[in-house]
């Protein structure tokens, strides 16, 4: 597989291996707790952004946050 096209289709499932998990972890931050763990769907049935917005508002998330930057 030298050549230029059995080239670019190696890279190209590379690639889809480097950015499945990236995928995985974006579609999970968008899934309700419950929908994580009774489905297996490659799309949220009903995305949400409470994940995100517990961040903001759970202060537990700050010391964590904090203590992985210490260490």
């Amino acid at each position: 597989m030298n050549t230029i096209p059995g080239r670019r289709v190696i890279m190209a499932v590379f690639l889809v291996f480097l950015l499945l998990p990236i995928y995985w972890l974006v579609n999970m931050s968008f899934k309700t707790n419950n929908e994580i763990v009774t489905t297996m769907t490659l799309w949220p049935h009903q995305p949400t952004i409470a994940n995100y917005m517990r961040i903001f508002t759970d202060e537990s998330w700050y010391s964590g946050y904090i203590n992985s930057l210490k260490y």
